[in-house]
């Protein structure tokens, strides 16, 4: 089986996220769920992942832009 290029994409942006914030990109990594695509059979996000994800980079964001206002 052969990774989607989603896949590869959501890899980097777990390790320039580990970097950021100092944390280790395993743990990051074992959470991916991935399924067999239909389509051309490689293997892709599952949509309750990337939803996942989603959250987790609007709470992220929220943190920052908290953070952001006490500085100031």
């Amino acid at each position: 089986m052969k990774l989607d290029d989603t896949v590869l994409v959501r890899i980097v942006q777990i390790i320039q996220e580990a970097m950021l914030t100092g944390t280790d990109c395993v743990d990051y990594m074992r959470l991916i769920e991935l399924e067999k695509s239909g389509d051309n059979g490689k293997l892709v996000l599952t949509e309750n992942y990337k939803d996942t994800v989603k959250k987790e980079h609007n709470d992220l964001l929220e943190f920052a832009e908290k953070a952001e206002q006490t500085v100031e």
